[in-house]
């Protein structure tokens, strides 16, 4: 379980206590995306279904971001796109590439989040893909979302909802690209429980 600027995961006798903190983003913009895209190279790669280098995304992501230089203003306008354009659809079950996820305006949180990734990249943005756990109404589902890099945080962004910044109801499992974001265990009889809630 990774920890990091959002979660730190303890060992107990009975298991893990993850403490899920998003870094506070008020009155910080974050650096340019120029300097970030020069902190983390690594992570403006095109990767499997992730065609961020395509002059079709490149396009459409310098549109979306016009003229915001700094990274959170860039990512959130991205963010807001995909949420407008795409529709849920539950019966996809497999991995999709961007191309297709862009073409159909459909798919699960892991196309919205492939879609977001490779935008977020081809606009020059240092980001990955998070994946793990969501409560919606005190019930924990599987869920991904993407990350970027604003100089300071990976900062998580989930274009399944209007909401400009992930919560604390986000528990990362994986990271990465697809190859490895994706590949954490399945729970199969874990007991998850929420011990303290910050109404903050």
């Amino acid at each position: 379980v990774p920890s990091d600027s959002t979660q730190t995961a303890t060992r107990t006798k009975n298991g893990w206590v993850l403490d899920i903190h998003p870094p506070k983003l008020h009155g910080n913009p974050g650096t340019t995306v120029s300097q970030a895209a020069s902190e983390k190279p690594e992570w403006l790669k095109p990767c499997l279904n992730v065609p961020s280098d395509s002059q079709q995304f490149k396009t459409l992501a310098a549109k979306l971001i016009r003229s915001k230089s700094r990274v959170q203003d860039a990512a959130f306008a991205i963010q807001s796109y995909v949420y407008q354009i795409m529709k849920p659809n539950a019966g996809i079950g497999v991995l999709r590439d961007a191309t297709e996820v862009l073409a159909t305006k459909e798919g699960v949180c892991r196309d919205y989040a492939t879609l977001t990734l490779t935008l977020l990249r081809a606009a020059g943005i240092p980001a990955r893909l998070a994946s793990g756990l969501v409560s919606w109404d005190g019930t924990f589902y599987y869920h991904a979302w993407t990350e970027v890099w604003d100089g300071t945080h990976w900062i998580g962004v989930d274009s399944t909802t209007d909401r400009a910044q992930i919560s604390a109801s986000h528990v990362k499992l994986g990271e990465g690209d697809i190859e490895n974001a994706f590949a954490f265990s399945f729970l199969g009889k874990a007991k998850i429980e929420i011990l303290e809630a910050d109404k903050e």
